[in-house]
């Protein structure tokens, strides 16, 4: 089976091997590099218990023909600790040269032969990518970059959160503040935002450290089932801007 379109939450992830086995191939591309650009493989996945801490968050590694870089703004290339992201650049021959027609990405998806991804990673040490971000999704506040999936990650291992989205929110003092979209779990119905808080403040850095959580039935997505985040930003801003 195989997994991509969106990181997939650890606890899923688990959960879907014991309830079908060790079937799960998950992959990282898009279009522009005729799907496939990463490959997390059989021998880096199971038995799931005997992999390093974070190895089934990861994208895998570069697949044949594919290389990958993950670079600062100033083009240099991040840390391989596993902690440091930017950007993924991926230069290939299944990856696109150019869009048709007269466009302006032409002049902004590439960096001499490498596409710019528009997505944010960290590499480990052992060449693994992990998904951190989008470029435009990544929330700055108070001067600190935090990517979402870091904190949708430990949201999502609470047991009262089914689905959850993180975003950044326009804050006077803090330039975005770092906000959390949840989807209760059933049985679950009385879970708090101040307990979500808690829980996050137990496991995270200050600035990660949600501003606000905010409880929704169902969160926006596309027919791809991914979520759209701009909508979520535009809703809260608004109702930031009514208050």
């Amino acid at each position: 089976m195989i997994v991509g379109a969106a990181p997939v939450p650890r606890r899923l992830l688990e959960e879907a091997v014991e309830a079908f086995g060790e079937v799960f191939r998950p992959m990282y591309g898009m279009t522009e590099s005729t799907s496939v650009a990463c490959v997390l493989r059989p021998d880096d996945m199971y038995p799931v218990a005997a992999q390093p801490p974070g190895r089934l968050l990861s994208a895998g590694t570069p697949s044949a023909g594919v290389e990958v870089r993950v670079v600062r703004d100033d083009g240099s290339e991040v840390a391989r600790d596993g902690v440091e992201f930017g950007e993924i650049l991926l230069r290939g021959g299944n990856v696109v040269r150019r869009y048709w027609g007269d466009v302006p990405e032409n002049a902004t998806s590439w960096d001499g032969e490498w596409f710019r991804t528009g997505d944010v990673a960290t590499v480990d040490g052992a060449g693994f990518l992990t998904i951190v971000d989008r470029t435009k999704d990544v929330i700055i506040s108070g001067g600190t970059n935090v990517a979402s999936r870091e904190v949708e990650e430990v949201l999502g291992g609470h047991p009262a959160v089914g689905q959850v989205a993180v975003v950044g929110v326009p804050h006077e003092r803090w330039g975005e503040a770092v906000t959390a979209v949840v989807v209760r779990a059933p049985g679950h119905e009385a879970i708090t935002a101040e307990e979500l808080v808690e829980h996050c403040r137990d496991r995270l850095g200050g600035p990660k450290v949600p501003k606000a959580v905010h409880f929704v039935e169902a969160l926006p997505t596309n027919p791809m089932g991914k979520v759209l985040k701009a909508e979520l930003r535009e809703r809260l801003a608004e109702g930031t801007r009514r208050a």
